[in-house]
């Protein structure tokens, strides 16, 4: 599927809306700036939202209290060790002041697939204490060793997904050729760690410098 101009959307971000999804669309679909956000489990929703939330690494930033509580804990990172069981557990979320999640059974299948085909990356984070039950998590896209997108994070416990972010970036920093992260939507969350906003036409160009293989 070849996605429309994302320079082109609507007000609300809206790209594109399709009835499936499949890693050949999703991966299409983030080397040009968009991103699949479902609504409803009957359409899938494409967007590039203006402005778009990134940080990039030298603008990383660890709260204080993260820092504390992270040297506190008794827990152990892994990466790429239970995809499924984070995005599992991320589905379960519950929207603010909406029903269900946007992690629908549609999205789960396909990033499940993406995963297995090395495009999607997990960490975990697990409690020691407690035979290394999975408290806490984190998943994204992976493409071309030099573009991350977050996708979504839970925690069980207190601070775990915290942990799970800090822990992605440092994972990140050392195995690929990654110096910033997509991080789509900005929140009061992510505003703590250094999160910002940029216009769409400044991240297209900066998805554009990524030279991505032609989608397919």
């Amino acid at each position: 599927m070849q996605f429309p101009n994302p320079l082109e959307a609507d007000d609300d971000g809206l790209v594109a809306v399709s009835e499936e999804i499949t890693p050949n669309m999703v991966y299409n679909a983030y080397c040009s700036g968009i991103f699949p956000w479902p609504i409803d489990d009957e359409y899938v929703y494409w967007f590039s939202p203006n402005p778009r939330a990134i940080v990039h690494f030298d603008n990383f930033r660890i709260p204080k209290t993260v820092k504390r509580e992270l040297k506190k804990c008794n827990f152990k990172f892994t990466f790429n060790q239970q995809f499924d069981n984070v995005i599992e557990h991320c589905s379960k979320l519950k929207r603010r002041n909406e029903e269900g999640t946007w992690i629908t059974p549609k999205i789960i299948e396909c990033y499940k697939e993406f995963h297995k085909l090395g495009f999607a990356v997990s960490c975990e984070v697990l409690d020691v204490d407690n035979n290394d039950k999975l408290v806490g998590g984190l998943y994204g896209v992976l493409l071309n060793n030099n573009y991350f997108a977050g996708e979504s994070m839970f925690n069980t416990v207190d601070h775990a997904a915290k942990f799970a972010l800090v822990n992605m970036v440092e994972y990140l920093k050392e195995n690929y050729d990654i110096s910033w992260i997509d991080c789509q939507v900005l929140n009061p969350f992510l505003g703590r760690f250094g999160v910002y906003e940029v216009s769409r036409e400044k991240f297209v160009d900066k998805i554009n410098g990524c030279n991505f293989l032609q989608p397919q």
